[in-house]
């Protein structure tokens, strides 16, 4: 796992309509291609048809630069692709919020921003 150095901010930098809209893309990536989601404490273990591959790397492209904390790899697994995304040990108790928006029911995330800390 890749752990963020001391200056890179444990936060969100999308503002609060780039939130929402962030949200609902990778909801729709999820409703279309998701096909297991695994929680593991910090790790979340997430399973996607092959055919979703350019997405699922443009998502992460666009999460990087946005949450630049957040741990992600890819790797390709038969007819799936698996993503592994990883909250850095410093931010353990911000997981499930941290998390939460790359899950299958990220609407719950609508109030919160990456635990309320962007715009």
């Amino acid at each position: 796992m890749t752990t963020a150095d001391p200056i890179t901010p444990l936060a969100c930098s999308l503002d609060g309509h780039a939130f929402q809209v962030r949200l609902q893309e990778i909801a729709a990536l999820n409703a279309r291609h998701l096909r297991s989601e695994r929680r593991l404490g910090t790790t979340l273990e997430l399973e996607y048809a092959v055919e979703a591959c350019a997405q699922v790397e443009a998502m992460i492209e666009r999460e990087r630069e946005c949450c630049a904390f957040l741990d992600f790899r890819l790797a390709q697994m038969g007819d799936r692709i698996a993503l592994t995304i990883t909250v850095p040990e410093q931010a353990r108790d911000q997981a499930d919020v941290l998390l939460q928006p790359f899950t299958r029911d990220n609407a719950t995330t609508a109030a919160s921003c990456c635990g309320g800390s962007c715009g």
